[in-house]
């Protein structure tokens, strides 16, 4: 049993979410306790003292800590970068970012060239190490605790188009090859049209391709939809809801164990009013309630801490709006389920985030330079047991537009089942995790209230 002792709430968060992560339950009683309190600590047991002192501008490589009898004291402070990591704090300072995503280049895992790597979990992991040192060194049997035995595949795909085949979408390209004057360019632009006016089926109405590609292999998937009032307006020609086929079609996913989740529209990130008539119009035409799904925003279009607190409020059970637009990458240093702490009113958000890892747009090259890309990253994810969470647009398994990226997905699939992953929908994922922090909770506790006064400091 883990018994925590600090002076704040977010200190608490910090944590247990670092023992959460750790997975590591000792079978003998040990404190975790910041060093503003080592005087509230028994003596004769262990204890882990966390030292804050002033963080560093520059992730560390190594954390410093140093074992002194029954004493392990930890240096670097762990608990500041776990809330600046998992509160994105680091984004509500940047200014000018018109309402997307923090811009990667502006981000200090960027400048550190570290957003690649799954810098939380690789520090929280070190600590780890030192920690199993300190059990060991005194005698306490430990065991440590996963989600899951397999490696976790979380595969998503955004819908932002059902149709390919469109006189409207026919005509813009033409009015583009006109505009630019370039005869070699509008016959490329004519063959295109008879390509695809020529096909058995719409490649954008991809719904059957992955079931059967995804179904070969074990795997359920999750579908982001656009919940529009008209198939034409601020997102450009897309689709509506109220699509027979594209009702009848999902119905049959959801019935075959597949997901669906909402794609809100990138004037939602900061409306309520706006959100919440999407999430209506995605309840009417599917009957799901709200804090059934999930939601990736459009563009990945959000400002954090407050897209959290908007998608708590309208009862929404995940997002999975954070990652990066330009690469590859761990935005918030990790891959794994967390829910957000609101550092102003003080409290854990009750949404879950289950950070994007890898989108398709965000990879070029050929089928194996996207899959070897890839692959790299989602073992980074795997050593650390976390879900690699992968999104590839319902458009991108089209062999005539994107042939290297639909050749690439079904590389990966391949690759992902050799190596005994299990691929679930995001909100399986999320549960998987809330079950195993319920797990881990059990094996931790806070000091009673009484045994600590706040208002006293």
């Amino acid at each position: 049993m883990i018994t925590i002792i600090t002076s704040s709430e977010i200190n608490y968060y910090a944590l247990e979410t670092l023992v959460d992560f750790t997975g590591i339950v000792p079978q003998s009683s040990i404190n975790f306790c910041t060093g503003d309190r080592v005087s509230y600590i028994q003596s004769g047991k262990l204890n882990v003292v966390f030292n804050q002192v002033k963080k560093s501008n520059k992730f560390p490589k190594i954390i410093d800590c140093e074992i002194k009898g029954n004493y392990l004291y930890i240096h670097t402070d762990i608990i500041g970068w776990i809330i600046e990591s998992l509160t994105r704090s680091e984004e509500s300072r940047v200014t000018n970012n018109n309402g997307r995503t923090i811009p990667m280049e502006e981000s200090f895992a960027y400048k550190q060239g570290i957003h690649q790597k799954p810098y939380l979990d690789q520090i929280i992991h070190d600590f780890q190490v030192q920690f199993i040192s300190f059990l060991d060194a005194n005698k306490v049997p430990w065991e440590q605790i996963h989600p899951s035995t397999n490696p976790i595949l979380s595969l998503t795909h955004d819908v932002d188009s059902i149709q390919a085949k469109s006189v409207f979408r026919y005509i813009y390209w033409m009015i583009q090859g006109i505009t630019c004057l370039n005869i070699k360019k509008i016959k490329i632009i004519i063959d295109r049209i008879k390509d695809i006016n020529n096909l058995d089926s719409d490649p954008h109405f991809s719904f059957d391709i992955y079931k059967n590609i995804e179904g070969k292999f074990g795997y359920k998937s999750t579908f982001y939809l656009l919940s529009l009032a008209h198939y034409l307006g601020r997102e450009g020609r897309r689709y509506t809801l109220k699509n027979k086929k594209l009702s009848d079609k999902v119905r049959d996913l959801v019935q075959n164990g597949w997901e669906i989740g909402l794609h809100p529209s990138r004037v939602t990130h900061l409306s309520q009013k706006m959100l919440k008539k999407e999430v209506s119009r995605f309840n009417k035409a599917f009957h799901y309630i709200g804090n059934s799904i999930g939601v990736r925003n459009h563009y990945l279009k959000a400002i954090f801490p407050e897209t959290w607190r908007l998608q708590e409020l309208l009862g929404f059970k995940y997002d999975s709006s954070l990652g990066w637009a330009k690469s590859p990458g761990f935005r918030a240093g990790t891959a794994k389920p967390f829910r957000p702490f609101d550092i102003k009113d003080n409290r854990f958000l009750n949404v879950w985030e289950l950070p994007l890892i890898v989108m398709d747009g965000a990879i070029q090259g050929s089928s194996s330079e996207i899959t070897d890309q890839i692959i790299k990253i989602a073992e980074e994810s795997f050593q650390n047991y976390a879900p690699l969470t992968l999104l590839w647009h319902s458009d991108r398994i089209s062999n005539r537009d994107y042939p290297e990226h639909s050749a690439a997905y079904q590389k990966l699939l391949k690759y992902f089942k050799d190596r005994n992953c299990i691929g679930i929908p995001a909100t399986e994922v999320i549960d998987l995790y809330e079950n195993y922090y319920k797990t881990m909770a059990s094996h931790r506790r806070r000091i009673n209230e009484p045994e600590i006064k706040f208002q006293n400091d």
